[in-house]
């Protein structure tokens, strides 16, 4: 009998503890906090809200014809007055504004893009809005509202256009005609266009990240190779320039791309199979959206001793070197690590084998 006794008050508790488990589940559903998503951090003061007024790009615009997508469009550069704190992914863009047209458009396609060549000529950063039946001379109030996808990284414009095909603008094409666009001033607070330049981000919202790579465990083999000097377009084979290598760590960040500011710590355990005097190395960005090469700090081309890694290296022997940047320049799309030693800085001369030491 004592037995079964324990048993039931072992189920009675075990019923107990359903009931209050169940309960509070119930609970945290009725409040929505189980379901509750986390709130973004903001980094940097961002995500944040910019307004923008066309006028203050342009006093008017032509929207010409474009053969490639064969629709008329124009855009209106606002990057001067955002540079100072680029619009990044989840940031808002308002645009606001007046504009007059010379002609009726039943529907104008408004977004956002980054024309500059860090931004390949065209990088689309918003979704679209629609505005539909623009007045032919009437003034027309803009209020449109976007959510950028993607960091702005060297410009922004807004893009106006219209497909001819579309909306019962066919008799367009078949003359050829463009529409012109005129903005009007605006004195409302409300239509002015935000200005970074006029804005001094607080030191304590930089927030500097210190970041660490390990350059053996992202490349546990590097080659420093020859490098010729490019002449009229062409490598030279008959000189030196010196001995390097471009190692891209990007993945070593996790997803995250630095950004000016950031402190990049660098260590490097390795073994060469030959002596070394000193080998330096620097961060750059090698991607074709920063142009192929973009060095991310400000270098002193006539002293590369703060750019060292190691020095006195001996052929097969284990080496620890390390080396610390601040970046000057935000990375666009990859953090790479220019790794190069001089002529005569390595006997014998000539490109080395640094491998991961075991």
């Amino acid at each position: 009998m004592r037995k079964c006794k324990n048993f039931n008050n072992v189920l009675f508790l075990s019923g107990l503890f359903s009931i209050l488990l169940m309960a509070f589940f119930t609970s945290c559903a009725s409040t929505g906090k189980a379901a509750e998503p986390a709130e973004k951090t903001k980094k940097n003061g961002h995500p944040r809200e910019y307004i923008l007024n066309p006028y203050d790009g342009a006093r008017t615009l032509s929207l010409s014809f474009n053969e490639y997508y064969y629709c008329y469009e124009g855009r209106i550069d606002m990057w001067n007055y955002l540079k100072k704190d680029k619009p990044r992914a989840d940031d808002k863009i308002i645009i606001r504004g007046k504009l007059k047209s010379d002609t009726r458009i039943p529907c104008l396609t408004v977004y956002l893009e980054d024309d500059s060549y860090l931004g390949n000529y065209g990088t689309v950063l918003s979704g679209i809005n629609r505005v539909m039946d623009i007045p032919q001379g009437t003034s027309y109030d803009l209020n449109l509202a976007f959510s950028l996808s993607s960091d702005s990284i060297g410009g922004l414009s807004i893009v106006f256009a219209y497909d001819g095909n579309s909306y019962g603008m066919g008799d367009f094409l078949k003359i050829g005609k463009s529409a012109t666009f005129t903005f009007e001033y605006c004195e409302e607070e409300e239509f002015l266009t935000t200005n970074t330049n006029d804005e001094v981000l607080a030191e304590e919202e930089l927030e500097r990240q210190t970041l660490n790579v390990q350059l053996e465990k992202c490349m546990p083999f590097i080659e420093i190779a020859t490098r010729y000097p490019i002449v009229n377009g062409v490598e030279d084979m008959t000189m030196v320039d010196n001995y390097q290598a471009v190692v891209d760590v990007t993945h070593a960040f996790g997803g995250y791309l630095p950004r000016k500011g950031d402190i990049i710590n660098v260590t490097w355990s390795a073994v060469t199979n030959k002596r070394i005097r000193r080998i330096y190395a620097r961060p750059v960005d090698c991607s074709p959206a920063a142009g192929g090469w973009r060095e991310l700090i400000n270098v002193d081309w006539d002293d590369f001793d703060d750019y060292i890694i190691i020095s006195s290296v001996k052929p097969d022997t284990p080496f620890v070197g390390n080396v610390s940047f601040v970046l000057t320049k935000d990375v666009v799309s990859q953090f790479c690590l220019c790794i190069w030693y001089d002529i005569g800085d390595a006997w014998p001369d000539g490109s080395a084998i640094i491998k991961l030491s075991k």
